[in-house]
């Protein structure tokens, strides 16, 4: 456990983050798909979520103080974790990026999906304290899910790969978060399909989500 006020440049991981951060990035910017240079140098999908599942264990839930953004170290690594894969999602779909049949479309949020299923182990065991996941799944995937800007392919592996696997007892809290924050409404209200003062892109977006969860039993 380390001292929040030093953030986490002093840990030899932190470097190993920008590392993977800046290889993506420079493959994502030049059109490479690692997944098909080589079979021995696949996308690493587990990499970035074995390093949270060391921090998490690492984690005493003692003297901890949740109401800071980031409480330790470890929260902040955590992060910076989870802006990176969100810096790979945001590149990746821009226009010069993009491309359709590469692997990123679903190893990005996949990625993504195994990180937050750490978090979603570490509440459960009262290691992560349950706003810190809701922030880093709203701040990592859902503004940019909610973005008319967003590719549908992109939108359609986040929904499968992400969102399909929320936890029941998570969704409402994510939800009700992650809709005030970015639209100003409440869960009760998308559950029951009241979308207020939004546009017809934002109303798309909202629907199509309303459906998804619908679809699979989520609310």
């Amino acid at each position: 456990m380390h001292n929040s006020e030093d953030e986490g440049y002093n840990l030899p991981v932190y470097y190993h983050i920008r590392l993977i951060g800046i290889l993506y990035a420079s493959a994502i910017r030049n059109k490479i798909d690692v997944h098909t240079i080589t079979p021995n140098y696949g996308n690493m999908q587990s990499i970035y979520s074995s390093m949270i599942t060391g921090m998490i264990e690492n984690l005493s839930p003692d003297g901890v103080d949740n109401s800071k953004e980031y409480p330790t170290n470890y929260h902040w690594l955590i992060s910076e974790i989870f802006h990176t894969t969100n810096n790979w999602l945001y590149q990746f779909n821009e226009k010069e990026n993009f491309v359709r049949k590469s692997s990123n479309v679903d190893f990005i949020p996949f990625n993504v999906s195994l990180c937050l299923s750490e978090l979603y182990k570490g509440e459960q065991n009262n290691k992560i304290h349950k706003k810190f996941v809701i922030s880093q799944c709203y701040y990592s995937v859902l503004t940019e899910y909610f973005s008319p800007l967003l590719n549908n392919s992109l939108r359609e592996s986040i929904e499968k790969n992400i969102i399909a696997d929320i936890p029941n007892n998570l969704m409402e809290s994510i939800l009700d978060f992650s809709l005030n924050e970015k639209y100003s409404i409440w869960f009760k209200e998308f559950r029951e399909g009241n979308y207020r003062l939004i546009n017809n892109d934002e109303k798309e977006i909202l629907t199509r989500l309303r459906k998804f969860l619908l679809s699979k039993n989520k609310i």
